[in-house]
């Protein structure tokens, strides 16, 4: 019997990305642990489109960041993702309104497209398959994604409304990553009686599922080593302030707080975002670039996390390590990756930890403008990761969550593919 053919759509990291690598790793360790067919994975645009002139340096340090996936040009492949026996759209904002404004600007940038107009189409094609006929829809699936960042002007848009509308109400199945997207496809498909909530792709992902990544260091994560782990790559904050709100709860735990590479690379080359050996903070003492491996086991090595990343967040508590989140919720900016539109603000990483109750984890960069409030919020952080069995309670939850949703998606997977059988 031929192994049914599956096709998952993926979003491009537009540079090395452990989180979204993350998300498609899930979906590999989804397939070995049920069996459902042979997957290819597409992307609408590759890393190599977007590093092909870039420096030798850049596309050595971007490799170390691509998960072990095989992955196809979308474009001029339709057919071919036509003619698959399912096909489901991956993670990420896919289908919002934003995203695919940004896909093309992205694609005029890099050369496909004349102009983001064009781009934008090529876009809405490729991802709301508008020109696709009902029955390749009937075999779509929707997992993992969110519409967290539309606003009911997008909904008001029928160029982008009535083709997302008819992609949902075809499709074999539609779960969004939170609760918010849920509702809202809830809505479009005027469905009150299932839930369209999943979790993030990335909380599929067990230890087990990571052994086989490539590593080039030797990093210990079964015994607790007294060392946290900070990341600061979302935020315009004052990254000293940051760092010194980082040494004050390190100092907390008996911990010495390490500034790790979550984008793989050495302080030296950190996107932008100033490393500073300041308020106690040092360089974790292993070597970069790291592979992917490393990087997880580097999480796992840590007794806390402190970060503003959303990815970083959602890869730490699905392994029981706790993540304190510090996060500027409604940024100048007119456009935040984590909040969205000025004005319009809905923080993604808010939204996660609220679904799991993990608030007392969740901390507002304006909390530290204060002395006062700072202090207060130290010591309610000490005596909350006193307490494992909260921390423990959190990554169960989350589990148990992405392990329901996972089923539902299996169940429907497996009805598609019978029926096509038959």
């Amino acid at each position: 019997m031929t192994s049914p053919r599956i096709s998952i759509i993926c979003a491009t990291a537009a540079r090395p990305n452990p989180g979204m690598a993350s998300v498609d790793l899930a979906f590999q360790a989804l397939n070995r642990r049920y069996a459902l067919g042979d997957a290819c994975y597409y992307q609408l645009y590759t890393a190599e489109e977007v590093y092909k002139n870039k420096s030798a340096g850049k596309k050595i340090y971007a490799k170390h960041g691509v998960p072990p996936l095989e992955y196809r040009c979308m474009r001029g492949k339709l057919d071919e993702i036509y003619d698959s026996d399912a096909i489901i759209f991956w993670g990420d904002f896919l289908h919002s309104a934003r995203f695919l404004r940004d896909t093309g600007y992205r694609l005029e940038r890099i050369g496909i497209s004349n102009d983001a107009e064009s781009g934008t189409a090529i876009a809405h094609r490729h991802f709301l398959l508008h020109d696709a006929p009902d029955e390749v829809l009937h075999k779509c699936f929707v997992y993992g994604g969110n519409l967290l960042f539309n606003t009911q002007g997008d909904y008001a848009d029928d160029q982008y409304f009535k083709p997302l509308q008819r992609l949902f109400s075809n499709a074999g199945g539609v779960w969004m990553r939170d609760v918010f997207s849920g509702l809202r496809v809830s809505k479009i498909l005027d469905d009150w009686n299932s839930s369209h909530t999943a979790t993030d792709c990335s909380c599929i992902l067990t230890e087990e599922d990571l052994k086989d990544l490539s590593r080039s260091q030797n990093i210990p994560c079964d015994t607790p080593t007294g060392r946290a782990g900070l990341f600061v790559g979302r935020s315009s904050y004052d990254t000293r302030c940051l760092h010194r709100f980082a040494d004050e709860v390190g100092r907390t735990r008996g911990l010495k707080v390490e500034w790790m590479p979550w984008r793989l690379d050495a302080p030296s080359h950190l996107g932008g975002i100033p490393f500073r050996r300041s308020a106690g903070v040092t360089f974790c003492p292993y070597s970069t670039p790291m592979d992917l491996g490393d990087i997880f086991d580097l999480i796992q090595s840590y007794d806390l996390i402190i970060t503003d990343t959303y990815h970083l967040c959602v890869n730490a508590w699905r392994m029981g390590t706790p993540a304190i989140c510090v996060a500027d919720c409604t940024p100048a900016d007119r456009w935040d990756i984590s909040c969205g539109s000025v004005c319009r603000w809905r923080d993604k990483r808010w939204v996660f930890y609220s679904m799991y109750d993990a608030l007392d984890f969740f901390v507002h960069a304006r909390e530290l403008n204060s002395h006062k409030r700072r202090k207060a919020r130290i010591r309610q952080l000490a005596v909350a990761l006193e307490q494992p069995e909260i921390v423990s309670q959190i990554a169960c939850e989350l589990r148990r969550h992405a392990q329901a949703a996972c089923r539902n998606l299996c169940s429907a997977l497996n009805e598609v593919l019978r029926a096509k059988g038959d």
